[in-house]
């Protein structure tokens, strides 16, 4: 009885090399290889022109930057009116921790300066990266 390996993968078929006597079963090995050469010749080689296109970020435009700048700018002026910050549904009171207070805001602050810089090279017509 004689096994059908034109139903195997080039992968069962190498398993298959891998495996088998030789010396038990000639006919197998012959019809074994056989097949193998046939898929090899058969199955598409790899296009290495066909390679996925690379994804290319756009960058921030200056209208994005702009709500950006608005949204930043509301919670900033929002924090300091009220000297808190709420966050998660836990509020951060200027008086109940200071120094944390003032970095938040350092930040929201250094937030939005960063965002008029940016604005500031693309209209000044600097590649934005």
């Amino acid at each position: 009885m004689h096994k059908d390996y034109s139903t195997y993968s080039l992968d069962e078929l190498y398993d298959v090399e891998e495996h088998i006597d030789q010396d038990a079963y000639p006919d197998r090995y012959q019809l074994l290889l056989e097949q193998i050469k046939l898929k090899e010749s058969v199955s598409p080689k790899p296009n290495p022109a066909a390679k996925t296109p690379e994804i290319v970020k756009k960058p921030k435009t200056i209208s994005s930057r702009i709500i950006s700048i608005f949204f930043v700018a509301a919670f900033l002026i929002y924090s300091l009116v009220n000297g808190q910050i709420g966050a998660k549904g836990k509020v951060l009171s200027i008086t109940e921790s200071p120094e944390v207070f003032w970095g938040i805001i350092t930040m929201l602050i250094s937030f939005v300066f960063y965002d008029l810089f940016k604005i500031y090279k693309i209209k000044s017509g600097v590649k934005d990266t």
